[in-house]
């Protein structure tokens, strides 16, 4: 974890099954800069833009349902054009009851 999230010693990280359904408490605590240094779980890239933590600042705290899915996909727009990093992994994770 020191590696990876402290130190950004690594050549691929995945972390795919930490994505939840509201992009406030998931997708965009890996694009939003300010996490202390090791915190897991957050922006391990160490990548930061003060547009994208705008955009990520402004759609958490919007009320109106329709004007926080219109930043939010701003925000996917311009990701995928800035970030540096791709995502070429996915792991699929299943849970089987009996």
């Amino acid at each position: 974890m020191t590696a990876v999230y402290k130190e950004h010693n690594f050549d691929i990280a995945t972390g795919w099954h930490q994505y939840r359904g509201d992009p406030a408490v998931s997708t965009t605590v890996w694009l939003r800069s300010g996490s202390p240094a090791g915190a897991p779980w957050t922006n391990q890239y160490g990548w930061q833009s003060d547009a994208i933590d705008k955009l990520i600042d402004d759609a958490a705290s919007e009320v109106d349902p329709q004007k926080r899915r219109e930043l939010y996909a701003t925000l996917v727009a311009q990701v995928n054009e800035q970030f540096p990093v791709w995502f070429a992994t996915e792991r699929q994770f299943l849970t089987v009851i009996n």
